[in-house]
């Protein structure tokens, strides 16, 4: 990631933390819905800046699932547990942002943080700021494989990104409306998601068979029961591990019955073990 460093006033004094970090990579890909590597949900310890261009997709971020179209941005702040939904296979064309913000510089950024987690996650912009945003984004925006740009034009781009982003901080479009039952599975989910939680309990809870759960899990999040808990847990342990706690603490409090099925889940999910990522990101 490029980092900016915050510029103080007179008698301020800066810190390490004092830095916006970002990186920016526009891709198309041809999607096939049938494709296993599509599935999995995404956990990043940065803010995410998604813009569709083309591509019949919705978003699900935690118990959300938001309806996207052309020019459409959505937003997702460190550890919301969230990823695309492909409808139809499609040509998928869109900009992609990934921002860390430390210090003074997170003020730059309360469209993020300035809501309840996995709430108000989707923006939608009038057509002439769309058209703005497009512009801006091409200014620093890459394809996969190139370096991001540093000169001038490319940061004022970037500034005009969030800037558009704090026009609309205060009106994001809701998510879309799911069954009443899927919501009920997906809240019972949240509140026992860290006692060891299986599939089969969450079906008996429902008065549903295994099979009846899983088809619903894939026809609105596209994600497996097992996958979805196991992401729950995972953005859980993330969080616990930067505020400090030891890897055996964060196993049990996470719903993993075994801390080595735990390290391992989390070392091929994230490519680091538990161990080092508390230690590196510790808070």
């Amino acid at each position: 990631m490029k980092d900016i460093l915050y510029v103080p006033s007179t008698a301020e004094i800066i810190t390490p933390n004092d830095l916006l970090s970002y990186d920016a990579r526009r891709s198309e890909r041809q999607i096939f819905v049938s494709d296993p590597d599509i599935q999995g949900a995404h956990i990043h310890s940065f803010c995410e800046i998604y813009v569709n261009l083309t591509g019949n997709v919705s978003f699900m971020v935690e118990n959300n699932v938001y309806p996207i179209s052309s020019g459409d941005v959505l937003i997702t702040r460190p550890n919301e547990v969230h990823h695309c939904i492909y409808h139809e296979d499609c040509m998928h064309d869109h900009y992609c942002i990934w921002i860390n913000a430390g210090g003074k510089m997170l003020s730059m950024l309360r469209c993020f943080f300035e809501r309840k987690n996995g709430e108000a996650n989707l923006i939608v912009m009038s057509r002439e700021d769309k058209k703005l945003l497009i512009e801006n984004l091409n200014k620093f925006c890459v394809d996969i494989g190139d370096t991001n740009r540093t000169d001038p034009e490319a940061l004022s781009g970037f500034f005009g990104v969030l800037n558009l982003l704090e026009k609309y901080r205060t009106s994001t479009v809701p998510a879309k409306k799911l069954p009443e039952l899927f919501e009920n599975i997906l809240r019972y989910v949240d509140e026992h998601f860290t006692e060891n939680l299986r599939v089969s309990e969450v079906a008996d809870a429902f008065f549903i068979s295994r099979s009846t759960l899983g088809h619903m899990f894939k026809k609105y999040l596209n994600l497996s029961p097992i996958k979805y808990i196991e992401a729950k847990k995972l953005a859980l342990s993330k969080k616990l591990l930067e505020e400090g706690e030891n890897v055996k603490n964060v196993c049990y409090a996470c719903g993993f019955s075994d801390c080595s099925y735990f390290v391992s889940v989390f070392k091929k999910y994230f490519g680091i073990t538990p161990y080092k990522y508390g230690k590196t990101n510790k808070q």
